[in-house]
């Protein structure tokens, strides 16, 4: 709770979290999502968007971003990354 609105930019957020948050806190969480690859990178990039959407919502802030490493086939592999925050959005300044 109590998270300012200025913390909606991912940029400012994350980096006061690195300053801010006490030394034995939990800066954010992270989940990674791995894709088939018969998926198109578009639709691999849209269902990262609309998961993290579904489970986040407006209440959490959090950034997505999409990999791509090599498997150990040395096939592509593509995976998502959700960074969030534990820290609830509530509308307080």
């Amino acid at each position: 709770k109590n998270l300012p609105l200025w913390a909606l930019s991912e940029k400012a957020f994350w980096e006061a979290s690195d300053i801010y948050e006490r030394q034995n806190g939990i800066v954010f969480g992270e989940i990674t999502v791995s894709f088939p690859r018969e998926l198109q990178l578009s639709e691999q990039r849209e269902l990262l968007l609309d998961f993290s959407a579904t489970e986040f919502k407006t209440q959490f802030p959090y950034t997505v971003f999409l990999r791509e490493g090599r498997a150990l086939d040395g096939l592509s592999n593509v995976h998502g990354h959700i960074l969030f925050s534990l820290r609830e959005l509530d509308g307080m300044k």
